[in-house]
C-alpha cells in the first residue's frame, strides 16, 4: 500500500476518534459507564473530546523534565558488590557515611552470628538505608 494511501484511511477514521461521548447506564443497582449508548435511557450522557494540547503547558513540562533529567545526570552512582545479590546500583548523597554504614552493619551481623533477630537485621538494613539514600 501506498504511504499516502495509508494517510489517507488514517486521515478518514481520526475524525471520529475524537469526537466521543461517555453514558451513565444503571441496571438496578449497577452503574456502568461506557461509550456505546444504553439499552434504554442513559441516567447521564457528556461528550469526552479530548482537549487540545497547551504548547505553553507543553514547554514549561518539557523543561521541568530536562531540569530533572540534569539533576539525576549530576548525582553520583556508586556501585556495591554483595555476595547473594551482585551488583546493586544506587544512588547516595555521602559515599563514605554509606560506606560506613554498611561496614557496621556486617560486623554487628558477623558478631551476632546465627542468633540474629528479623528485629536488629531490620533495624541495621534501616539505617543502611537511611545513610544511602
Amino acid at each position: 500500500m501506498d504511504v499516502r494511501a495509508g494517510v489517507l484511511v488514517l486521515a478518514c477514521f481520526s475524525g471520529s476518534a475524537f469526537a466521543q461521548q461517555v453514558f451513565k447506564c444503571e441496571h438496578g443497582k449497577e452503574v456502568s459507564y461506557q461509550s456505546d449508548p444504553c439499552p434504554g435511557q442513559a441516567a447521564k450522557a457528556w461528550d469526552a473530546t479530548p482537549r487540545p494540547i497547551d504548547p505553553d503547558k507543553a514547554a514549561r513540562v518539557q523543561a521541568a523534565q530536562q531540569q530533572l533529567d540534569a539533576a539525576r545526570a549530576s548525582r553520583p552512582v556508586y556501585v556495591a558488590q554483595t555476595a547473594s545479590v551482585g551488583a546493586v546500583v544506587g544512588i547516595a548523597a555521602d559515599a563514605q557515611r554509606c560506606d560506613a554504614a554498611k561496614r557496621s552493619r556486617e560486623r554487628v551481623l558477623e558478631t551476632v552470628g546465627d542468633r540474629r533477630s528479623v528485629e536488629l537485621t531490620r533495624k541495621l538494613d534501616a539505617e543502611v538505608f537511611t545513610a544511602c539514600r
